[in-house]
């Protein structure tokens, strides 16, 4: 089984044409960009506002605020056109 094993490797390796002569690299180094930044403190400033709205209406009036809105109407939307993506 031993011998079956690395010939079952060896194929493999050469169907990836491995060459072990060849220095290693990474695929891709990340660094920090400003759309990094960017997308962190928006993240921030709507987590911050969700959190807000939350505590300064009770669940009730919250409910009769997002009730039957427009914007919620086209949020809506734009959920099931990103489900059809997918």
């Amino acid at each position: 089984s031993a011998i079956s094993r690395s010939d079952e490797l060896a194929n493999a390796m050469e169907a990836r044409n491995y060459n072990p002569l060849v220095k290693r690299t990474r695929y891709r180094k990340l660094k920090w960009h400003l759309k990094d930044t960017i997308s962190l403190f928006l993240s921030i400033i709507i987590l911050g506002g969700s959190i807000t709205l939350l505590v300064l209406f009770n669940h009730q009036t919250l409910g009769l605020i997002l009730e039957d809105s427009w914007w919620i109407n086209i949020f809506n939307n734009l959920i099931e056109i990103v489900k059809g993506w997918f």
